[in-house]
């Protein structure tokens, strides 16, 4: 199975993003599933998190699923 390709912004100044064990932090970027554009591995959980001040937003494109 081949995971999500999602890509964001945000109208603000950072985003926090925790995917598999690592932590980002920019106003915009990619989130990729481990291994894309293979397929996705067994036995691997990831999530996704995503923070944004009060009032802001936060915008994902959705490129391939």
């Amino acid at each position: 199975m081949v995971f999500l390709l999602a890509v964001f912004a945000l109208y603000c100044c950072s985003v926090h993003v925790k995917a598999c064990n690592e932590t980002l932090t920019y106003p915009s970027g990619v989130i990729t599933s481990p291994n894309y554009p293979a397929f996705y591995n067994d036995s691997i959980y990831c999530t996704y998190e995503l923070y944004s001040p009060f009032g802001y937003i936060i915008n994902l494109r959705q490129a391939n699923f």
